[in-house]
């Protein structure tokens, strides 16, 4: 399949908005934007959720899988199906595109709020401030935790499929979550969806190369938590 980009994990520019939030309406400059540049913007990302939609239908007719919804205009569709031993869910119109199911992680993790984590995890802190920036919401069962804190080589053992996956995904990373179940993954910037009117998207080249990908890690993962070694490409 198609090769993503090989980067370190970089961050969007979600910021500015979250300092816009912080600092108020009032203490920030209005900025008029022309109509025609309002207009071509809105057309082309019609145009991006068609080509999408166009991808998904590619990708469904391929493995023979329904794409569900498809009917609908206004709606990209979604597909819900078993693949190579796992449930997957592909549907870019919600917060997580892509996500692929577990066995059982030993990770509970979050780009962003809300984070629920269980009681039965405590927070870690990997010495990598770009990971930890990157995942606030970060837990691992307690021995994993202290593992990753305590040694070295465990850490850079443990958190192999995550380095991997965000090696070659970091750079276009919209959000990202582990929880006990699932990897779910969506790309900048069609993750966004301002207001919820409907604007998101994955690029049709990262559509297949993020779903493999996506089951790559989730098989990893549960090779940590059984204490296997992950086999990474």
């Amino acid at each position: 399949h198609g090769t993503p980009p090989t980067a370190a994990p970089v961050f969007s520019e979600i910021d500015h908005g979250i300092d816009f939030l912080h600092n108020g309406i009032h203490h920030c400059p209005v900025t008029y934007i022309p109509l025609n540049k309002g207009i071509s913007s809105i057309s082309g990302k019609f145009a991006k959720r068609r080509d999408c939609k166009k991808a998904l239908a590619a990708l469904a007719a391929k493995h023979s899988w329904k794409h569900q919804s498809a009917e609908y205009k206004s709606i990209i569709g979604s597909i819900d199906t078993k693949y190579k031993g796992r449930d997957i869910e592909i549907d870019p119109d919600e917060d997580y595109a892509v996500e692929v199911e577990t066995d059982e992680t030993i990770f509970y993790l979050k780009t962003e709020p809300p984070g629920y984590p269980s009681d039965d995890v405590q927070r870690f802190r990997s010495g990598d401030d770009s990971f930890d920036e990157l995942f606030p919401i970060r837990y691992a069962k307690p021995e994993l935790a202290d593992r990753i804190e305590s040694s070295p080589e465990e850490r850079d053992r443990l958190l192999a499929p995550l380095r991997w996956f965000l090696g070659r995904w970091g750079q276009k990373l919209g959000r990202m979550k582990i929880d006990w179940s699932t990897v779910g993954v969506h790309l900048a910037p069609g993750h966004l969806d301002v207001m919820d009117t409907g604007g998101r998207y994955i690029l049709p080249e990262d559509l297949e190369p993020l779903l493999e990908d996506t089951i790559v890690l989730a098989a990893a993962l549960d090779a940590v938590a059984y204490g296997r070694e992950p086999e990474l490409p």
